[in-house]
């Protein structure tokens, strides 16, 4: 009796085994077609997914070619127009709070989507900051107030004084992914050397706050972000002929960071027409220094515009002592 259960149950087994074998195989070739209909659908969203990121990781890869670091902290120089000591500038804290405000206000600019380039024609919205504290007051074009500011030691900055070439895979990934049509690439980006002859330049950065290219700015405001660039170095002028033995003529547009932390170390306000009370030991000391450096440049240049050779105790030890000199030209951008 349990024989016959046992090979019952054997026959039962053997049976379902057949059964289920069938039924596999009826259907394998729609579970086949399952399977690879969902690879396929899985292969095709990845590399969508790829897509997507191309664009921006390809022009993150040509703009590192020109972020540089500062190795060393510099001054650099801001004019504006200021009518009136105002009671906020009447104390140093208040001074402070002013200047930090402004700044703010100015490099949000940068940020607003909405904001267009209009004025600022050099390297698109920022705070514009000379090299040297002569070149901008001699102009009489943007104020006689000043802002100093100290660049730290390992601040970030692109520098598009030459256009930074845009590879060609670049530039069909910012066309496919709609930054903007091919026939605007022109519009955006420069005359350069490499395949495409394009760069991205000064004028980049003026002329992506024109309307319709929103989506190409929020891009190169992402790629600046995850670089952590700050500052836009541009090619301008500068006033430092004879006192530097090599010089730059560079300038710095400076678009501030987001998320912004409100920090702004080694800031300092002066006026050629505006008297600021109440001034500590080192605003005094600025304002003694800021303005002699003003004043030996000056002198140098109105020499040489008439023609007359520089003396070679005019700066040191006419002007400054060795030390002195020494350190000024170590705070000056490529200043040698």
């Amino acid at each position: 009796m349990r024989f016959l259960v046992k090979v019952g149950s054997i026959a039962f087994t053997a049976i379902l085994v057949f059964f289920l074998s069938f039924l596999i195989n009826l259907s394998s070739p729609y579970i086949s077609t399952f399977t690879n209909s969902t690879i396929a659908n899985s292969t095709i969203a990845n590399k969508a997914m790829a897509n997507a990121q191309t664009a921006e990781l390809l022009l993150k890869r040509d703009i590192a070619a020109g972020t540089k670091t500062a190795l060393k902290e510099f001054r650099i120089y801001h004019y504006f127009n200021l009518a009136q000591v105002y009671d906020e500038l009447t104390t140093p804290e208040g001074r402070q709070n002013y200047v930090k405000r402004y700044i703010d206000q100015v490099t949000e600019k940068y940020w607003d989507l909405d904001f267009r380039a209009n004025q600022y024609i050099n390297a698109g919205p920022g705070i514009y900051l000379a090299v040297d504290p002569y070149i901008a007051y001699s102009q009489k074009l943007f104020g006689t107030t000043m802002i100093e500011l100290v660049v730290p030691a390992g601040t970030r900055y692109v520098n598009v004084v030459r256009p930074i070439p845009i590879a060609k895979d670049t530039l069909e990934a910012l066309i496919s992914e709609g930054y903007f049509a091919r026939h605007q690439a022109g519009v955006i980006f420069y005359r350069a050397a490499g395949p495409t002859k394009l760069g991205f330049y000064r004028d980049t950065l003026k002329n992506m706050t024109n309307p319709g290219f929103e989506k190409f700015r929020t891009l190169v405001q992402r790629v600046f972000t995850a670089a952590n660039v700050q500052f836009i170095e541009f090619n301008w002028d500068s006033a430092l002929d004879s006192f530097c033995r090599r010089k730059s003529v560079s300038a710095f547009n400076f678009i501030g960071a987001r998320p912004n932390d409100g920090r702004y170390d080694g800031i300092s306000l002066v006026s050629t027409d505006l008297q600021f009370p109440n001034q500590t030991m080192d605003e005094q000391a600025f304002s003694s220094r800021v303005f002699k450096m003003r004043s030996v440049i000056e002198q140098i240049q109105k020499m040489r515009k008439r023609g007359v050779a520089v003396p070679k105790n005019f700066i040191v030890p006419n002007s400054y002592t060795a030390a002195e000199y020494k350190s000024l030209k170590d705070m000056t951008f490529g200043c040698d």
